[in-house]
């Protein structure tokens, strides 16, 4: 294997690994969503998955669990 292909093959693995992270974050807030807002939370999905920041989406996640309401937690989704 020539080193460029290497190289690509490691970049290529690192990004799956932030893909399958983001997925799996994306997840576990949905389901902290339905969880503590039912439908309505769930409602936030679709700008939640614009947001693809592994360090932005982690920061949802502990604002589903300590927003005490939907409107104060909508103010925490990042803007795309």
């Amino acid at each position: 294997m020539k080193k460029g292909e290497a190289r690509g093959l490691v970049k290529g693995e690192a990004m799956g690994l932030v893909k399958g992270e983001a997925k799996g974050l994306i997840e576990a807030i949905a389901f902290g969503l339905k969880l503590r807002f039912g439908r309505e939370g769930l409602e936030l999905l679709p700008r939640i998955r614009e947001v693809h920041e592994i360090k932005s989406l982690r920061s949802l996640l502990r604002a589903v669990h300590t927003s005490k309401t939907l409107d104060a937690l909508r103010g925490k989704i990042p803007r795309a």
